[in-house]
């Protein structure tokens, strides 16, 4: 499978003054089903008045944006995001949040584990203090956003394509002279932090699903230092992660190019930016999920991590709902009678 991921918004915190919503989102395509998406999106790019440039989703018209999301809806992509209000944080707020979780990095972690992936994460917890507020926003938003996408990928097409099970291709937006900062980020932060999260919640798997095609990314044996749990499956992230990792810039990658434009209609469908009808079937591009099919961080310490925020605006409720009510099913057929069969 094909993930393409970008980032919409501005992470910046604005001391409560407005409402603003920033988004980390990732555009899973299939690998089967990639090409012909790419020539449909050439051939349809004239029509939007960009025959030999890049599209931006900021510029997208409502008429548009949902052509856009018609477009992705016909080849059965997926798409995941992780929304903050970044308008709502003080930089105090985010400074107490930012070293909360840098302590918190440690608070699962004993001296059990695997003496590269605790070292791994002492680093990281100095490293992650040093951010910029307005970066760690932006780097928290995806963290929590890769485990979530490969988890939902994963289910979906085991049942669907296994075979998209067998390589994971990252496309992210170099986003021009900050390439060279995202690539540190990516090697020294995003990576051991998702590998460090999987430890304590691994992925949800489904009984019953095709996942023969993921062995190739699984551990012979748990790393060291990590009990031995039934049923339980091990796998190498950073292999997955890093196997066919590139930044490239989006102006070169048509998959980035609809990642910006989805990322852009989900932003500003919240931030009031862009009319119902440009943004009213977006949902069909999202895997329901019984727990918010779009996660909400509510930046706030202490607090659960895994806690979304109660939405209390208006809009965004109005919005988020309308994803849930067009989101495409997670189970198959096939799926819904095995849990039936073994009570739920």
């Amino acid at each position: 499978m094909h993930i393409f991921v970008d980032e919409s918004g501005q992470f910046i915190p604005l001391d409560g003054v407005k409402s603003r919503a920033a988004a980390a989102l990732a555009l899973v395509v299939s690998s089967s089903s990639q090409g012909a998406l790419r020539r449909e999106f050439r051939k349809l790019k004239p029509s939007l008045g960009s025959p030999g440039r890049e599209l931006k989703g900021s510029t997208l018209s409502e008429t548009q944006a949902a052509r856009i999301i018609d477009l992705l809806a016909k080849y059965d992509v997926i798409v995941e995001a992780v929304v903050l209000d970044a308008g709502a944080h003080s930089s105090q707020e985010v400074t107490k949040f930012k070293h909360g979780q840098a302590e918190r990095l440690m608070a699962h972690i004993t001296r059990d584990h695997q003496a590269s992936l605790i070292q791994d994460l002492i680093s990281v917890q100095e490293n992650m203090k040093g951010l910029s507020n307005q970066l760690f926003l932006q780097i928290f938003a995806i963290w929590q956003l890769i485990p979530r996408v490969l988890e939902t990928a994963t289910m979906y097409y085991s049942q669907r394509r296994p075979a998209e099970l067998g390589l994971f291709v990252w496309r992210v937006d170099a986003k021009d002279a900050q390439i060279t900062t995202m690539e540190e980020l990516w090697t020294w932060l995003i990576g051991p932090l998702i590998t460090g999260k999987s430890e304590v919640s691994p992925w949800g798997m489904l009984p019953g699903a095709d996942y023969s095609y993921l062995e190739r990314f699984d551990f012979d044996n748990p790393p060291e230092g990590v009990p031995v749990v039934t049923d339980r499956h091990y796998t190498d992230l950073k292999k997955v992660l890093r196997e066919d990792f590139s930044f490239a810039p989006s102006e070169r990658d048509l998959g980035l190019q609809l990642a910006d434009m989805i990322a852009s209609i989900l932003t500003r469908a919240l931030n009031g930016t862009l009319q119902k009808a440009g943004w009213e079937s977006l949902g069909r591009l999202f895997v329901r999920r019984p727990q918010r099919t779009v996660r909400v961080i509510a930046l706030s310490w202490p607090a659960p991590e895994s806690e979304s925020s109660e939405v209390e605006n208006p809009r965004w409720i109005s919005v988020i709902q309308r994803v849930e009510e067009f989101a495409k099913p997670m189970l198959t057929s096939r799926s819904l009678k095995l849990a039936d069969e073994h009570g739920g």
